[in-house]
């Protein structure tokens, strides 16, 4: 399939660095962000939510990452740490990954998920491919239907046991009339979405976001970024010191 080169898809600069859209469309504490690419379960945006784990973990916070997909490659973490002069070893340490090969597992995990975070406080929580799973064939539409219902109740609700952001990914194509069903549920349940538009061919390939509610366009860029915690603030709502 259509690839992005590796140069630019680790996001040279492409915009003036006084732009502060890179920035703008960070996650907010108790917001559920839902990012969604062309691709297998939104391939070509996972890289920024790969970047945004990585500087979280950097900020020395544990991260929940639920894989969806099967997709979930540490040593991209690990370079992209690398690139960041942080200690990947020890900032690997903070990441807590789970995977579900079925529906059924993937739906067990996001039940565990309340526990978990109160144990560990996190901030930040990740679920690669939310709908992957659901496009399985095996599995009824209407089953699939009421557990992603239920998915989305649990999910809805972390924010109210420890504040905290977190990012869904998909594939930004819907194909099938199951996956426009699942994808009106979901929608309906997140609060702000970033869409990743492919632009131009072979190397020359970038991705263009399209950021809602606030209607911004860029182009992500990878750079290393001073973060402390006012970058996640949402209002009121702060992250609780571990």
């Amino acid at each position: 399939g259509t690839g992005i080169a590796t140069t630019s898809f680790e996001m040279k600069l492409e915009r003036p660095k006084s732009s502060s859209f890179h920035t703008d469309i960070f996650p907010k504490v108790g917001q559920w962000y839902h990012l969604s690419s062309p691709g297998k379960a939104g391939r070509h945006i996972r890289t920024v939510a790969e970047i945004w784990v990585c500087q979280i973990l950097a900020l020395g916070y544990p991260v929940h990452w639920i894989d969806g997909a099967c997709r979930m490659d540490p040593t991209r973490l690990f370079k992209l740490l690398r690139q960041m002069n942080e200690p990947a070893e020890e900032c690997l340490s903070r990441l807590y990954v789970s995977r579900g090969f079925t529906l059924h597992q993937l739906v067990r995990q996001i039940e565990r998920l309340a526990d978990e975070i109160k144990l560990t406080g996190t901030p930040f929580v990740v679920v690669d491919g939310l709908l992957t799973m659901h496009l399985d064939e095996q599995v009824g539409d209407r089953e699939t239907r009421m557990l992603l219902l239920h998915q989305c109740k649990i999910l809805a609700s972390l924010h109210q046991i420890q504040p905290l952001m977190l990012v869904t990914t998909g594939d930004s194509k819907l194909r099938t009339k199951r996956e426009l069903q699942l994808n009106a549920i979901l929608m309906k349940n997140i609060q702000a979405e970033l869409y990743g538009e492919i632009q131009g061919e072979g190397r020359q390939q970038k991705l263009r976001l399209h950021h809602k509610p606030s209607f911004q366009t860029g182009y992500w860029i990878h750079e290393v970024l001073e973060l402390t915690l006012k970058h996640f603030d949402s209002g009121s709502d702060k992250i609780i010191q571990i």
